[in-house]
């Protein structure tokens, strides 16, 4: 009798079988690394969008002179150099000059809330309104929240500004 060589077919199917669940372990990691890279260059955009329109958002703030218009998501203030507005329009916070909410610059997009708190108490409401002298306006607490781009949630963002150019002396009331 003759020895033959190969395998059986139960070998191949074993095999196959193993190879198989190898590979699907494969592509789940490959998955999930690449899941990992989104996620990760998501959050760093977002971040840079936020840093780069609550630094602009500081810093118009914090050279502002009077404040003719103050609601928790816009405010229209006098500088030096003119009259602004910032506001949300269509899930944007917008910045326009004159005055007027309208026709303004974008600043940054995917928003889902915006808030600004004037003189912030120790429960986060704002204690100071237009009717309110200028020099007591100590405070401005800015709150963004962005969307994610794959919607998996917002991602959110504060920060206080101290107006530097209304006459007040940094104490508060």
């Amino acid at each position: 009798m003759k020895k033959e060589a190969g395998f059986t077919l139960i070998e191949v199917i074993v095999s196959l079988i193993i190879v198989g669940i190898i590979t699907a372990f494969a592509g789940m990691a490959i998955v999930t690394g690449v899941k990992g890279y989104v996620f990760t260059r998501d959050n760093a955009s977002i971040s840079q969008k936020a840093q780069l329109t609550m630094t602009r958002v500081s810093r118009e703030l914090m050279e502002l002179t009077n404040v003719t218009t103050a609601a928790p998501s816009r405010i229209t203030y006098e500088r030096l150099d003119g009259s602004y507005t910032i506001y949300t329009e269509d899930s944007k916070i917008k910045i326009a000059s004159g005055g007027s909410p309208s026709g303004g610059d974008e600043l940054v997009d995917y928003v889902s809330s915006f808030a600004l708190t004037y003189n912030p108490d120790a429960a986060g409401n704002s204690t100071w309104s237009v009717s309110n002298d200028i020099q007591l306006l100590y405070a401005v607490k800015i709150n963004l929240d962005l969307t994610r781009s794959d919607g998996s949630g917002d991602v959110a963002f504060s920060t206080t500004v101290n107006p530097r150019n209304n006459k007040n002396d940094g104490g508060t009331p």
